[in-house]
């Protein structure tokens, strides 16, 4: 694919990303108020570091030798089976951590230990946050820009949708 296309690409991906944030934040905004903003921006914050700890933030390496292996299949599958098995420990034992911890994340980072359900959900869905970012890195390795841009579009707007 040319780099005109793929910029092309990444673009309409950036201004689906951008007006579904906006509106995202006009409705939260409004709906919650200044005080739950604050209280979301919290929860992205731990939701960041969660992801981060669940990945092993292997996302940029397993770009890079996807990209670099190109040419041998075998070697692929073996990194990609090695980032897949760290993603999967790393996030069981991320979300075991939040569930333990529930009560004392809820109140460090919500300041309200009646939030902990968030938490909860958290930790359910984790592995399959974590899921999706190897694969998505896959994509991305793998150069197949039309999916990995259809994907974070896809992605933006059930985002959106489930907010």
């Amino acid at each position: 694919m040319s780099l005109l296309k793929t910029s092309a690409l990444n673009g309409v991906a950036v201004v689906v990303r951008t007006g579904t944030a906006l509106v995202l934040n006009k409705v939260l905004a409004i709906y919650v108020g200044p005080a739950g903003y604050a209280l979301i921006g919290q929860f992205q914050n731990a939701l960041t570091m969660a992801i981060t700890f669940a990945t092993g933030a292997t996302g940029n390496g397993v770009v890079k030798l996807t990209a670099e292996y190109v040419t041998d299949g075998e070697r692929q599958r073996r990194m990609w089976r090695t980032a897949g098995l760290l993603v999967l420990g790393a996030s069981i034992v991320g979300a075991a951590l939040i569930l333990a911890f529930r009560d004392q994340l809820a109140s460090a980072f919500l300041h309200d230990p009646g939030y902990a359900g968030v938490f909860v959900w958290l930790a359910a869905c984790l592995p399959l946050i974590a899921g999706n970012a190897l694969l998505l890195a896959i994509m991305n390795g793998k150069k197949e820009v039309r999916r990995f841009v259809t994907s974070n579009i896809g992605g933006s707007i059930v985002s959106l949708l489930v907010t």
